[in-house]
């Protein structure tokens, strides 16, 4: 007779109140068992419970790494930054992953925004891909899109007023009076 039974996996969890309890080697040796489990962002998560950063700094990185490449694997994009953004060391892999996933404009941004090198031609595919993107709008959604065409091709053209645009600061409704009076408002 055969029988079928199965181990339940083991899972560690221990409430709050016997956290306080147990000794810092069984706080490190839950750390390091989820660790060997593969359970990087539930070791994480202990590391951070039990206040064991000292002991194991690079908890969080290994688990965040480990959830990048397998954003990257799957195609992920918002993913691939969410889970970057707070780690240094991660930009330029997600850079990486960004460029094999095709999202070259948005890996460009981010190149730019954490001051990561990328080639030149890089740099060129993605200006032709927000041209591209722009010249498969139709035409009249177009028109409705004002200046699209120049904020595609240079970003901070919309951020500048024209130079012959006066402004004045009121920091008082009495200062306010004689700018209605110029005509200017």
């Amino acid at each position: 007779m055969k029988r079928f039974f199965k181990w339940p996996k083991v899972r560690l969890t221990l409430p709050v109140a016997t956290r306080s309890c147990l000794d810092s080697d069984v706080h490190r040796f839950l750390v390091q068992f989820r660790q060997e489990q593969g359970r990087l962002k539930a070791a994480a998560k202990a590391v951070e419970a039990l206040d064991l950063k000292d002991q194991f700094p690079d908890a969080e990185y290994l688990w965040r790494q480990e959830a990048l490449e397998a954003a990257i694997k799957k195609g992920r994009r918002e993913a691939m930054v969410g889970l970057s953004v707070e780690d240094d060391r991660l930009h330029s892999r997600c850079v990486d992953g960004l460029l094999e996933c095709g999202e070259v404009k948005l890996a460009v941004d981010l190149a730019d925004t954490w001051g990561i090198n990328i080639p030149e031609t890089v740099r060129q595919s993605a200006e032709r891909e927000g041209e591209a993107g722009f010249a498969e709008i139709s035409p009249s959604k177009q028109r409705t899109h004002k200046g699209a065409r120049n904020m595609l091709r240079l970003p901070e053209a919309y951020l500048c007023l024209p130079a012959d645009v006066d402004i004045q600061v009121v920091s008082a409704e009495a200062a306010l009076r004689p700018v209605h009076a110029a005509g200017a408002c």
